[in-house]
């Protein structure tokens, strides 16, 4: 990721954010739990 990979952000990212969008159009929330660890790179 730190030489700019774009996997987390093409096969997470964008489809949750398309999820997330659509939840939302029917005035929902979505939240993710993960047991791991979250850097900031991946946000």
């Amino acid at each position: 990721m730190a030489r700019g990979a774009t996997h987390f952000e093409r096969y997470v990212m964008t489809p949750n954010r398309r999820l997330r969008a659509r939840i939302g159009d029917y005035g929902g929330e979505l939240i993710f739990h993960n047991c791991g660890e979250v850097t900031d790179n991946m946000i």
